[in-house]
């Protein structure tokens, strides 16, 4: 009788071992696409879906969760999930996909408020594990996706595609079925990383306007050649953040009074038109995100942080910007204040002058006028923000000379 039971434990953990060999995340981002098209009419198995492939929680868990622990959250905030183990983190974040799969959720399924999220059809308790599992080699099998497990490839989808992304929220694409929803991951090269770093600590003030970038100095300190520099110096100058003289070298592009006056001109007129059609996109998650990093502005603000006041700032208006579906337009819209952000990091952090509390009220006036669908309202706001902004600036520009 005991060798039996052995046995039957050999056999059963023989069988969880081929499961786990046999599954694997679903690589290719069409797939993941073909899937959501698949269930967009079928609300909660769409959930299900967002659930398994953008938190890396176990399904034990979010089986478990009711309507009620849902309702109410924006994207940013936390789930209340405690995930763990190889494919997870132990923050789970709502963020914009999923967010906007429960307002879908809610809106055509209308589950009462004690209801499971995902409650079976045969009782008022959660879903089976085996239930779910039978269901997602359904989508696997109707999508031709073949040689893949069940929940355990959801998981690992996650852990391949959205593992690094999911700490705070994600801006939502208007098609459910856009291709950048899951993104393959693709290895960086050595040209793109110095690149990437070099434009941070620019745009952050750390290596300051007017100040040389020797190229040997960089290769040096992070490690690789001076090949990859070099490529990622021509890089930074063609977008205007370096510029580069014979027998000179490199040196991080400065500005003067006057050309701030003049890209803060250019910039009211850019971005009160991509203002003015984010009002009219009829964006539903656009409010919740606006108040999201208004909220963390707000915060930054009181505890005079001045990275953080910067960045939150700058993803409040870019949310609105975004919104507009203009992406010529946002792309010179960055190119503008990439060419501002570092005199902002470097006089924020030196000055004792606090920032503006002003501008907290010209962040809550823009989220009043997009909630009232008056796009002059929205551009008048944003006007006076960016013109107020760019006074502080001037202000102080004479610490840094």
């Amino acid at each position: 009788m005991n060798l039996s039971v052995t046995e039957g434990t050999l056999k059963t953990a023989k069988r969880k071992n081929e499961t786990r060999r046999v599954a694997r995340p679903i690589e290719s981002a069409d797939d993941i696409v073909r899937i959501r098209q698949s269930l967009v009419n079928k609300p909660r198995d769409l959930l299900l879906f967002d659930m398994a492939t953008q938190t890396g929680a176990p399904a034990e868990q979010w089986l478990q969760l009711k309507v009620d622990q849902l309702r109410g959250l924006v994207p940013g905030d936390h789930l209340p999930l405690t995930s763990k183990g190889k494919y997870s983190k132990s923050i789970v974040v709502l963020n914009g996909i999923l967010h906007r799969s429960f307002r879908k959720y809610m809106d055509e399924v209308k589950p009462a408020e004690s209801d499971y999220l995902f409650k079976s059809r045969k009782g008022d308790g959660p879903l089976a594990l085996s239930s779910v599992s039978r269901i997602v080699k359904g989508w696997l099998t109707a999508n031709k996706i073949q040689g893949h497990g069940s929940l355990l490839s959801l998981r690992k989808t996650w852990a391949l595609h959205a593992g690094e992304n999911t700490a705070g929220p994600e801006r939502r694409n208007k098609d459910s079925g856009a291709p950048d929803y899951l993104r393959p991951v693709r290895v960086p090269t050595r040209q793109e990383v110095v690149y990437k770093k070099l434009e941070r600590a620019i745009l952050s003030g750390h290596i300051r306007p007017g100040e040389r970038i020797i190229v040997e100095e960089v290769a040096q300190r992070l490690g690789v050649s001076k090949i990859p520099v070099r490529e990622a110096l021509r890089g930074l100058e063609a977008g205007g953040l370096i510029s580069t003289k014979p027998n000179c070298g490199s040196t991080v592009t400065e500005l003067s009074k006057e050309n701030l006056e003049e890209i803060l001109a250019i910039r009211i007129n850019l971005e009160c038109i991509a203002a003015r059609k984010a009002t009219q996109s009829r964006d539903a998650d656009l409010l919740d995100r606006l108040n999201l990093y208004h909220q963390q502005f707000a915060t930054a603000r009181a505890s005079n942080i001045a990275d953080r006041l910067l960045q939150s700032n700058k993803k409040f208006h870019h949310t609105l910007y975004q919104a507009a579906n203009m992406p010529i337009l946002l792309n010179i819209i960055e190119q503008l204040w990439y060419r501002v952000s570092p005199y902002y990091y470097i006089l924020f952090r030196q000055t004792a002058k606090p920032n503006p509390v002003i501008g907290i009220r010209y962040h809550q006036e823009i989220i009043n006028a997009v909630k009232n669908n008056d796009p002059n309202g929205v551009a008048k706001w944003i006007e006076a923000d960016l013109t107020d902004s760019t006074r502080f600036v001037l202000s102080i520009f004479d610490a840094i000379e």
